[in-house]
C-alpha cells in the first residue's frame, strides 16, 4: 500500500504541470499495475516465487518518464525564449521612446529658434516700415506745401481767365445737353426696337417649343381634360434640356411623369440663336400643359 500512496502523491505533484497530464497519468497507471501484480503474486497460497516485471513495461515507464522530462525542458526553454523576446522588445520600445523624446526635444528647440528668428525679423520689418512711413509723411507734407503754393498761383491766374471761359463753357454744356438728349432718344428707340424683336423671337420660339413638346407627349389614359401640370425647364444655348422640375402637380403622378418624359424626348428644344433673347427668356422657362392641348 505504500507503493500506492507514493503513486497517488506523485500524481498530485505531476498534475501541477498542465502540459504533462497524459504522460503522468500513463506512468502512474503503469506503476499501479506493477504494484498490483506484485501484491497478487505475493498473496497466492502456494507462495510461488513472484515473477519479475516484464522488461517492456519497465522500458515503457522509463520512456514515458524521459519523454515528460524532455517535454518539461522544452517547455522551460520556450518560456525562457519568450521571456527573452519580451525583454528585447521592452528594450527596443524603451530605445524607440527615448529616440522619439530626443527628436521631439530637438524639434521643439528648432521650432523655438525659428519662432525667435521670426520675431526678430518681424521686429526689424516693423521698424523699417515705421521709418518708411515717417519718410513718406515728411515727403507728403513737403509735396502738400508745394501743391498749395502752386494752387494759389493757379487760382490767381484762373481768376483772370474765368470770365472768358464761362461763356465758352456754357455753350459747350448746351451742346452736350443736346447731343446727350439725341443719344438718349436714339437709345430709347433702339431699346424699344430691340425689345420688340426679342418679344417677337420669344413668342415664335415659345410656340415652337410648346409644339415640339406637345408632339412628343403621350399622356396616360384616364386623365381629365382640366388637369394641368406646371413645369420649369432649364436649357443651355444649344437647346439641350438640363433639368425639368414639376412646379405644379396635376394630382396624377403618371400624368406629371409623362410631361417630364415628353420634355426630355423633345430635347434639344428650338431656342433662338440670339443670346440676349435666350438669356432673358429661355435660360429658364415655365410652362403649363393640359391633356386637352395634346395630340392623341
Amino acid at each position: 500500500m505504500s507503493g500506492m500512496d507514493e503513486a497517488v502523491n506523485a500524481l498530485k505533484t505531476w498534475q501541477k504541470h498542465d502540459g504533462y497530464v497524459i504522460p503522468t497519468v500513463v506512468a502512474v497507471v503503469l506503476h499501479v499495475l506493477v504494484i498490483a501484480v506484485f501484491a497478487i503474486r505475493w498473496a497466492e497460497p502456494d507462495l510461488r516465487k513472484a515473477e519479475p516485471v516484464p522488461q517492456h513495461i519497465i522500458a515503457n515507464v522509463v520512456q514515458e518518464e524521459n519523454r515528460a522530462v524532455v517535454q518539461r525542458r522544452e517547455e522551460q526553454a520556450r518560456q525562457q525564449a519568450a521571456a527573452e523576446r519580451a525583454r528585447q522588445q521592452r528594450l527596443a520600445e524603451q530605445r524607440r521612446r527615448a529616440e522619439q523624446a530626443r527628436q521631439e526635444k530637438a524639434r521643439q528647440e528648432q521650432a523655438r529658434q525659428q519662432a525667435q528668428r521670426r520675431q526678430e525679423a518681424e521686429k526689424e520689418r516693423q521698424q523699417q516700415l515705421q521709418r518708411q512711413q515717417e519718410q513718406q509723411r515728411a515727403e507728403q507734407q513737403a509735396e502738400q506745401r508745394r501743391r498749395e503754393q502752386a494752387l494759389q498761383q493757379q487760382q490767381q491766374a484762373d481768376q483772370q481767365r474765368a470770365l472768358e471761359r464761362a461763356a465758352a463753357e456754357q455753350q459747350r454744356l448746351e451742346r452736350l445737353a443736346e447731343e446727350r438728349e439725341a443719344a438718349q432718344q436714339a437709345a430709347r428707340e433702339a431699346a424699344a426696337k430691340r425689345a420688340a424683336e426679342i418679344e417677337s423671337i420669344t413668342a415664335t420660339h415659345s410656340d415652337q417649343i410648346r409644339a415640339k413638346i406637345m408632339s412628343a407627349w403621350h399622356f396616360p389614359p384616364g386623365v381629365r381634360r382640366e388637369q394641368e401640370v406646371g413645369v420649369r425647364i432649364r436649357l443651355v444655348p444649344t437647346g439641350e434640356v438640363i433639368d425639368v422640375t414639376i412646379t405644379s402637380s396635376s394630382g396624377h403622378a403618371a400624368l406629371d411623369r409623362s410631361v417630364e418624359q415628353a420634355i426630355r424626348r423633345a430635347s434639344p428644344l428650338p431656342v433662338p440663336s440670339d443670346l440676349q433673347a435666350f438669356e432673358q427668356n429661355f435660360r429658364v422657362i415655365s410652362m403649363a400643359f393640359r391633356p386637352e392641348n395634346a395630340a392623341w
